[in-house]
This record gives structure tokens, sequence and C-alpha cells, in this order.
């Protein structure tokens, strides 16, 4: 029996040193596993930035291909507005020039007998028509020079 009681003396002691490399061992794997779960969230937070860093190296290698119209201001309208003006009630005020008060001179416009091209040339009517701020020219100490005077001239067809 002192056999027997030697092997399980041997076999205590053989079992709290594994105890004891289990308690350590358990406590190197907890550290292990926090450490993992740290660098797992750091892996997802720098693949987010290199996906983001990828996109904009694509973006600013698609704006050096394609150059920006001198007045772009980097943002674009939506639905932009046509220009010119619209047709319908959308056209704005139909204005004409008014006819003037007063008549400072009528002048009669002859229709030719003939056009240029030989052919007979046919009156169907006459019409009036006002011509406003003509070039008036002055004399000033004997030279001509070039008036900017008003005058309403009625031009007889």
């Amino acid at each position: 029996m002192l056999v027997l009681e030697a092997e399980n003396i041997g076999l205590y002691a053989d079992n709290a040193r594994l105890k004891a490399e289990n308690r350590q061992l358990r406590a190197e794997h907890r550290r292990a596993e926090a450490a993992c779960r740290r660098l797992e969230g750091e892996v997802g937070r720098l693949s987010a930035r290199v996906t983001q860093l990828l996109s904009t190296i694509e973006a600013l290698r698609r704006s050096t291909k394609r150059q920006a119209a001198p007045h772009s201001k980097g943002t674009h309208v939506e639905h932009p507005k046509r220009s010119g003006r619209r047709p319908g009630e959308a056209y704005g005020k139909k204005a004409y020039r008014r006819v003037p008060d007063h008549v400072d001179e009528v002048i009669d416009v002859p229709c030719p007998a003939r056009c240029d091209c030989g052919g007979v040339v046919r009156v169907l009517c006459a019409a009036a028509d006002y011509a406003g701020w003509v070039r008036a020219p002055s004399v000033l100490a004997g030279q001509k020079a070039g008036g900017r005077d008003r005058l309403n001239i009625i031009l007889r067809r």
C-alpha cells in the first residue's frame, strides 16, 4: 500500500500543478480574446476607411478626365430652367415701341417701278413706319459732327 500512497501523493501534486497551469492558461486565453475583439473592431474601422479613401481616389481620377465649364461652381442644379423666352402665357410682356406724340419730319419713300431683277412691282398697300433716335448731323464751327438729337420721323411707303 505504500506504493499506492506514494503514487497518490504524486498524482495530487500533478493535479495541483495542472490546476495552476489551467488557471494561468484560462487567464491568458481571456486576455487573448479581449485583444482579438479589439483588433477585429480596428480591422472593421480601417476597412471602412480604406473603402472611403478608394472612392475619393476614384472621384478625383474621374474629375481630372473631364474639365468643368468655366462658370461651374462644383454643384449642379437638379432640374435647371431652360434658357430663352417661354411659349404661350409664360412668354412675358409683349411690348412695342409706342407711337410718338409729335412728328419732327415726314419723309416720303417712293416705291420703285421695277425691282433689281427687272420684274414689275405692284403696290398692295401703303404703311407708315416710325423711326426714333435717328442720327442727325449737326455743323459746329464749319465742321461736320454726328449729333444724337432725338427726331421722330415718319417713313411713308
